[in-house]
């Protein structure tokens, strides 16, 4: 349908709950260093929102579209941060840690974040953290695999993520709260691979991608048990390689797809041309 922006080393691009304003990491193709961008495509206008010498990353919008939380090494270690959206102020710390921390998503009433961790060269796990009052970690219980991508369904009762166990990607759902109800239960809703999951607003659908091919598969959020139909392929799409990781989003109808696209390889020719080459043949 279009392009948003000029070209630009992109990633981890998230819309505003009304979808007016996008904010996006962009990489000065120097230092590989992002910095955030808000932009309102409709209007062509851009505005900076950090500045700091340090890498921001995976920003995600507070449901009152005030605050924008992302992931920062502004102070050492990929730790979690908020600033204003209509960037007065400094950043706030929400979560320090030696570990590396990576933001996931908000739960639409704003009350938990959900974001990955690593210890060292370990593998990444889910945890959440209390918005409200006291910053509270909690780990996801039994967590074995691998597990990233989290993402809140819309009306906050699920979440779908991502499990990789023996080099095998799956998308699953599970419930929310963590504790009680069907919280112990979680449904497998790809069946082979899958990566970044996404919600459609009216939680009746969940995106994924396999490779470049974004998938779709209708899902039944709203009842006291969750269920899921059979994935089917949507289309395929030109994802820059370089970093995998929230590379789509999705409008709230599900109709439009913003992807981080492959930029074309441009080819460079030259045409050399010989000239008096008659006459110089033909010298005797």
């Amino acid at each position: 349908m279009g392009t948003v922006g000029s070209p630009a080393m992109y990633s981890g691009p998230s819309f505003s709950p009304r979808e007016e304003r996008l904010v996006v990491s962009i990489a000065d193709p120097r230092t590989r260093m992002r910095d955030l961008w808000i932009t309102q495509p409709l209007l062509s206008a851009n505005s900076r929102l950090t500045f700091d010498p340090g890498d921001e990353l995976n920003p995600r919008w507070t449901p009152d579209e005030k605050w924008i939380i992302y992931t920062s090494t502004q102070n050492g270690p990929r730790n979690i941060y908020r600033k204003l959206a209509d960037g007065t102020g400094e950043a706030q710390p929400l979560l320090r840690s030696e570990e590396s921390l990576h933001v996931e998503d908000i739960s639409p009433d704003g009350r938990f974040l959900v974001f990955n961790y690593y210890k060292g060269q370990d593998e990444a796990h889910l945890a959440l953290l209390s918005l409200n009052g006291e910053r509270k970690r909690t780990p996801f219980p039994n967590t074995q695999s691998r597990e990233d991508s989290g993402r809140f369904s819309p009306n906050g009762r699920w979440l779908a993520y991502r499990s990789l166990d023996r080099d095998e990607s799956r998308i699953f759902v599970r419930g929310f709260p963590l504790v009680g109800g069907d919280a112990g239960s979680k449904w497998q809703i790809s069946d082979r691979g899958g990566n970044q999951p996404q919600w459609r607003a009216d939680g009746k659908e969940v995106f994924f991608l396999i490779g470049n091919t974004l998938m779709s598969v209708e899902v039944n959020s709203e009842g006291a048990s969750f269920s899921a139909g059979t994935p089917k392929p949507l289309f395929s799409v030109n994802i820059e390689e370089e970093q995998r990781r929230n590379r789509y989003i999705a409008t709230g109808d599900g109709q439009r797809f913003l992807v981080v696209l492959r930029a074309p390889t441009s080819v460079e020719t030259t045409i050399a041309a010989r000239v008096n080459w008659q006459a110089k043949t033909f010298r005797q």
